[in-house]
């Protein structure tokens, strides 16, 4: 699935690790400045709901869930390379009056996710250290054999980038998910019969 334009601009206005801020639960909110476009419906919510579970079981809608408690009527699952995300709907009214009601849509990243980018990046500093410092005790008669020298230099190395890894991954994996979190979007007004607003 494409990204096209959407995913280029998205990345212009991606925060880095300070625009993870909690959302509840094991997500966090979505770190891309650009509103997401909403859903104009004369639909109710659980005309919205079967509707979308058909078209889901159809296979015309990946990733749709329906919404438990506080998560809305419901969600979809969107593709986000490093950091995947849900993409969370709420019913609200329209306040012109016509009786209508608008799928707002919220693409949150999945906590765990940037979890487990970091964990991984912590535990693969230390094997780097002794991996690199037992081949050159091994294979250079002149290197220092204390440990605390490769530290001193390895650490360094290994550590400094991590923050310019970390935004690299975070931008390039926001724009994916805003990106699939429109087409997302246009499938779901598509089903719904509804119009893209924004």
């Amino acid at each position: 699935m494409t990204s096209g334009e959407a995913a280029s601009s998205a990345a212009d206005s991606v925060a880095g690790p300070a625009g993870v801020e909690a959302a509840g639960g094991d997500e966090a909110a979505s770190a891309v400045g650009t509103a997401l476009p909403r859903v104009r419906t004369d639909l109710g919510e659980a005309e919205i709901v079967d509707r979308l579970d058909k078209a889901s079981r159809r296979g015309k809608l990946a990733g749709f869930h329906k919404g438990g408690a506080g998560a809305g009527p419901f969600y979809v699952e969107v593709f986000g390379q490093y950091f995947d995300r849900r993409l969370h709907a709420r019913l609200e009214a329209t306040a012109d009056g016509s009786g209508e009601r608008v799928l707002v849509f919220d693409n949150r990243v999945k906590r765990w996710r940037v979890w487990a980018f970091w964990v991984v990046m912590g535990l693969t500093v230390w094997p780097g250290v002794l991996l690199t410092h037992s081949i050159l005790v091994t294979y250079f008669d002149w290197y220092w054999r204390a440990m605390w020298v490769t530290c001193a230099w390895y650490l360094p190395l290994a550590v400094v980038p991590l923050p310019w890894v970390w935004k690299a991954a975070w931008v390039k994996s926001a724009a994916i998910a805003d990106a699939e979190a429109r087409q997302a979007i246009g499938l779901i007004a598509k089903h719904l019969g509804g119009r893209v607003e924004g």
